[in-house]
């Protein structure tokens, strides 16, 4: 999907729009064209939030994947377990959720599911981190993001 996005980001990247746009409401112009300046700097590497590398990276973002791939929440606990094993002691986490959708489209003919996850679930999640701070963004200026959509978590910790 990112490396499609990277090719011709005009129809796959369409629906990320909403977002940078309550981005820039809400932070300002800083994060204006922040999607394709990300898009330029990311390098697509094949691997599963399942199974990554232990103690590895100093710091690691998610964003929407690990309740994005999948509908179970015992997978959503599992990607999370195993993301924040692959962050050194010390390391910083910072991962953004989806709270309360059900499915996204992500392009023609490209359907995902998602796992209805809640604040307390993210809480629950990264509740072996040492400090961590989830702040829920409530969905009050675009209520059509994704079906069942009821804001977005940020959770920001240390391990």
């Amino acid at each position: 999907y990112l490396q499609a996005m990277k090719n011709d980001s005009s129809e796959t990247a369409e629906c990320w729009h909403k977002f940078e746009d309550l981005m820039i409401a809400r932070g300002g112009a800083i994060y204006r064209d922040a999607l394709q300046r990300t898009l330029q700097l990311a390098r697509v590497k094949r691997k599963s939030i399942y199974h990554l590398p232990e103690r590895v990276y100093d710091a690691v973002t998610c964003f929407f994947v690990a309740e994005g791939v999948q509908d179970r929440l015992e997978k959503f606990y599992e990607a999370i377990h195993s993301l924040t094993r692959s962050v050194k002691e010390g390391g910083i986490i910072i991962t953004a959720h989806m709270i309360g959708s059900h499915g996204y489209f992500a392009g023609v003919r490209t359907n995902f599911p998602s796992t209805y996850i809640t604040v307390r679930d993210i809480e629950r999640a990264f509740s072996g981190l040492r400090h961590h701070t989830v702040k829920l963004v409530e969905n009050r200026h675009n209520p059509e993001v994704r079906l069942g959509y009821q804001g977005m978590a940020i959770m920001i910790g240390r391990t």
